[in-house]
């Protein structure tokens, strides 16, 4: 069996690959990275044919972290580029998985060629996306990117999404049940573990991600006067909102993924208010680190607070700052209660591991492709 995994950088793709290559199945994986950082994640090859030199000078351009809007708009320019040589360059397979908004020409020469067609959307619907950050007051996606997205969905036989917050978008945009799949990501476990021991008290939170309204960070804030004694930590960039000064806040700036682990390492609580977030793979990583977690309902925390049980995630409602003060304050009584026995156990995150996902993934090929009689 052959997969083609068609994207711009890597993104969760790259695990994708990464999975099914080792349960078996031939892969060609596409994008504008460098060999040198396919290889760091763990992909041959031979099994990678990269775009980076024929796109250059954007290619590098695009791979420059955060940057101005001009930037951004480059990336956007660059998914029309490189889903035009991808759909020059495949041949036959019998899954071809395209990330929304690169894979349009190269979907539709997908399914000439007879492949199924995924295509991976990582966030919510782009017009519920859109509607929250007008309603938010944040960045709105460019009228480009929204039309690439629109068409990439059109040119699907599945769309796969990362959370029911995330299908409930889509349906709720008119797209047919049965033309979604839910596949919540995984977590590497290798890198983010639990440490021998918890940080001392006081509870110390985290918040991690870009620094915006549409991450819900306008609720952060608050939370140092509403709940006593509390620190936070913010890992990421610095969006649309400014920083908050108070002496029981600091900022760190973006993390790798080591760094990331790092800071986990040091806190008891992540705090995830987003508005609107097709899954926030931020969580999986804060539980496998033995930190609780209190998210908005409008991602992937209903998700995880399945697989992984009450009380380690506690939801609130999307937007609500009341609500996330008393889940915050709450899981403070908690810690200040048992400190001891405060940590999310090990043996309730065994299904959060990329192998897990890649089973997952197999899985739901085999069942899709059985469908159609292959």
């Amino acid at each position: 069996m052959k997969a083609i995994v068609a994207t711009s950088t890597a993104f969760h793709l790259r695990h994708l690959a990464v999975a099914l290559g080792r349960t078996g199945w031939e892969v060609e994986f596409h994008s504008y990275l460098p060999r040198s950082k396919t290889r760091s994640y763990g992909l041959r090859d031979d099994q990678v044919v990269s775009h980076f030199r024929a796109l250059l000078p954007w290619s590098a351009l695009a791979l420059v972290r955060g940057g101005p809007r001009w930037l951004r708009r480059v990336r956007e320019r660059l998914f029309a580029l490189i889903d035009r040589r991808i759909a020059r360059a495949i041949g036959p397979a019998e899954v071809f998985v395209g990330l929304s908004a690169v894979a349009v020409a190269s979907a539709a020469r997908a399914r000439e060629l007879g492949c199924l067609v995924l295509i991976e959307r990582g966030s919510s619907h782009i017009l519920t996306q859109q509607a929250t950050a007008l309603a938010s007051g944040g960045e709105e996606p460019s009228a480009l990117y929204v039309e690439r997205e629109l068409a990439s969905y059109a040119e699907a036989d599945r769309i796969v999404v990362l959370s029911r917050f995330a299908a409930r978008t889509f349906a709720e945009h008119g797209e047919a049940p049965d033309r979604l799949e839910i596949m919540p990501l995984g977590v590497d476990t290798t890198c983010f573990v639990a440490p021998p021991s918890q940080p001392e008290p006081p509870l110390r939170v985290l918040v991690a991600g870009v620094w915006s309204r549409r991450k819900g960070c306008d609720l952060i804030e608050p939370l140092l006067d509403q709940v006593p004694g509390i620190t936070i930590t913010h890992a990421g960039l610095t969006g649309d909102l400014p920083l908050p000064r108070h002496p029981r806040f600091r900022s760190i700036g973006y993390q790798t993924h080591a760094g990331m682990a790092a800071a986990m390492a040091e806190h008891h609580l992540l705090v995830f208010p987003s508005r609107d977030d097709g899954f926030g793979m931020v969580m999986a990583e804060a539980l496998a680190c033995g930190l609780r977690v209190v998210a908005s309902e409008t991602s992937g925390g209903p998700d995880l607070a399945a697989m992984v049980g009450a009380p380690w995630v506690s939801l609130v409602p999307s937007g609500d700052g009341p609500a996330l003060a008393a889940a915050v304050r709450e899981q403070a009584e908690t810690f200040d209660r048992d400190p001891t026995g405060f940590a999310v156990p090990a043996e309730k995150i065994s299904g959060l591991s990329w192998q897990a996902y890649g089973a997952r993934y197999v899985a739901m090929l085999a069942r899709l492709l059985k469908d159609r009689g292959q």
